[in-house]
Order: C-alpha cells, then structure tokens, then sequence
C-alpha cells in the first residue's frame, strides 16, 4: 500500500530541509514530549515520546542525502501494527525564492482492507505535523 502527500510551503528549501533534516531534533513537533537517539547518521534510530502513549514510536534513518535534501526512515514500533515496517520518503524541492514543495511518500508492508482509513488517518497525522513545522518557521523567520 502506497501513499503520497504533498504540501506547498512558503519557506525557503533550505530552511525547511534544516529542520527535515535534523532526524534526531524534531524540535517543531508540538506535542512530542522527548526524543532518545541512538547511534549516529545512516542505520540510528530516534524513539519519539508523546503524551499520552505508552510506549514510543521508533524509527531508523535508511537515507540521509543533503544534496537532493531526501530523508528516508522505516518505522520499527512494534506497538503499531499497521505501520510497522513502513518506509517514508520525505524530499524537499525548491519551487522559487522562498518557497518549496515537500513531498511525503509512505509505503508500507501490506494490503489492508482499511486502505481509505489508514491514508486518511496518516494524512491526519502528516497535517498536524505540517502545521507544527510551518508554527516552527514563521518563529524563526
């Protein structure tokens, strides 16, 4: 099962890919209330604390490419059935001065009845973080 969602942001590639790209920071996340990190650069995981829930969501870095400023992880928490062993891609493309598009592609392991559902609860979960991100930006700009 695939999904892909694309937001159109008026913030500088770079800036935005700043904050993408900091895997074990996600200081823009609102809610999140810790991150623990393991290991350095491609292979090391991030264990991300939200209120609420007991056990983390964990993910490990698979890409890291400045150049093409794309990050890929894959989600190991095995309290998450559905998306355990997804693989994300997030890109970040120029669009022009001050502005850019990221592009989230979600792929995950199999076919689940519930394909409508989980897209539209992944879209619900990517829309708060992208809120959260643009809040982020507009401080620091």
């Amino acid at each position: 099962m695939n999904a892909q969602f694309d937001y159109k942001l008026s913030y500088p590639a770079d800036v935005v890919w700043a904050l993408v790209a900091d895997f074990g920071g996600k200081s823009w996340q609102a809610d999140l209330r810790r991150v623990e990190t393991r290991g350095e650069g491609i292979g090391m995981t991030r264990s991300w604390y939200w209120p609420h829930v007991k056990k983390p969501t964990v993910h490990r870095l698979e890409k890291l490419d400045h150049d093409t400023m794309t990050l890929s992880l894959s989600v190991l928490s095995e309290h998450m059935p559905l998306l355990r062993g997804a693989y994300s891609t997030i890109s970040i493309t120029p669009l022009s001065r001050g502005s850019c598009r990221m592009t989230i592609a979600i792929e995950l392991d199999a076919q689940h009845a519930y394909h409508d559902d989980i897209v539209k609860v992944l879209k619900g979960w990517i829309d708060r973080d992208i809120k959260d991100l643009k809040k982020r930006l507009t401080r620091e700009n």
